[in-house]
């Protein structure tokens, strides 16, 4: 992969991307963790140009996005899956992050770690990821539990 398409998706990922790690739950037990690495945009040829170039697949966002604005463009989200494929995209742009950098290490210690059984660590990861995610709004803020179930 040339250097350039790393640098150019860290780039859209720090503003337009999201890297966040959630524990799914239905009542109170805990089915899994998932990572999630998306990039949202209104440009189809950004979507394809990230499939062509890391993987994944892209969708249009139908939800409330165009809802409370009929005029506004159609929004593509591009979602990347299969470990080796976050593994390398991870690799490839954690050096040109500016903003995502600490989610981004987060999300690579959670992918090397599929296959395994290790919930704490996990845990710890989910909990970290959240705290990169909200330094700005307040660097004292506590990790929240959400139920994310729909994931």
């Amino acid at each position: 992969m040339e250097r350039n398409a790393y640098c150019y998706a860290a780039g859209i990922l720090d503003g337009e991307g999201t890297i966040g790690i959630y524990r799914c739950k239905k009542g109170k037990a805990v089915l899994d963790f998932k990572l999630c690495i998306h990039i949202a945009n209104t440009s189809l040829k950004l979507m394809r140009w990230l499939v062509q170039n890391f993987g994944g697949n892209y969708y249009q966002n139908n939800g409330g996005y165009q809802k409370k604005n009929p005029t506004s463009k159609t929004l593509y989200v591009w979602v990347i899956s299969g470990s080796k494929n976050r593994e390398r995209f991870l690799l490839g742009i954690i050096p040109y992050l500016l903003l995502k950098k600490e989610q981004a290490k987060a999300a690579l210690e959670f992918v090397r770690l599929s296959g395994t059984r290790c919930p704490e660590e996990r845990q710890g990861l989910v909990e970290r990821c959240y705290k990169a995610n909200h330094q700005d709004e307040n660097p004292q803020r506590p990790y929240v539990e959400h139920n994310v179930s729909k994931l």
